[in-house]
């Protein structure tokens, strides 16, 4: 779970610094996103679960001017091991896994002023 949050919160960064970088036009809010995704897609570690990971910027826009900031936000609902259905031989190791949808959702949001 770890390995993971250090993976989403990699992401979050790596596509905000893109979307700030001083270019004529910005990148639009789709590219940013994909970044995003793309990291994703490649780094984490999802043990056969089927959470999609997703990402958001804000504004919407993207970066509209110089010293403006943009964010990006990445959750991923991590189903690990130990999360899962939260019972291991009859013994229930997550107490909350059947209110969380077996889920817990990471979350990393970065933010920078546009170059």
């Amino acid at each position: 779970m770890l390995y993971d949050k250090a993976v989403i919160t990699n992401a979050s960064r790596e596509a905000t610094r893109q979307g700030v970088v001083y270019s004529m036009p910005y990148p639009a809010s789709s590219a940013i996103v994909s970044t995003a995704t793309n990291n994703l897609a490649k780094n984490l570690i999802t043990f056969g679960g089927s959470g999609t990971p997703s990402a958001t910027v804000s504004p919407t826009t993207g970066c509209t001017g110089t010293g403006t900031p943009l964010t990006v936000t990445v959750s991923y609902p991590f189903t690990g091991l130990a999360i899962g259905s939260g019972v291991v031989e009859g013994t229930q190791l997550n107490p909350l896994a059947s209110f969380a949808k077996n889920a817990l959702t990471l979350t990393a949001s970065t933010t920078m002023n546009c170059e």
